[in-house]
């Protein structure tokens, strides 16, 4: 059975003289998505947030919670998208 999970990530671009791109995922340390463009980073994060899922229910530990997508578009801390994957559990 496969299950969906939607967790915000914050993109941000310019890293590396403008040629990396990052969707990281607050509050799920060491998780993060790299591209060499907006679009890029933004296809590749579906599938980065679903390995670490993978990885958090392979190894039984707990899933974190999503943080509140407005709070961190109020924070201002870039671009925020939300990110949805399918995970089988």
């Amino acid at each position: 059975m496969k299950k969906e999970y939607s967790y915000p990530a914050v993109i941000a671009g310019g890293y590396d003289g403008g040629r990396l791109w990052v969707a990281n995922f607050p509050g799920m340390s060491g998780c993060w998505a790299e591209g060499g463009n907006r679009d890029e980073v933004a296809a590749r994060a579906p599938e980065t947030l679903g390995m670490y899922i993978r990885s958090c229910i392979d190894a039984e530990i707990p899933i974190p919670e999503p943080l509140d997508i407005e709070e961190l578009k109020d924070a201002e801390v870039g671009e925020v998208l939300l990110i949805t994957c399918c995970v089988e559990v």
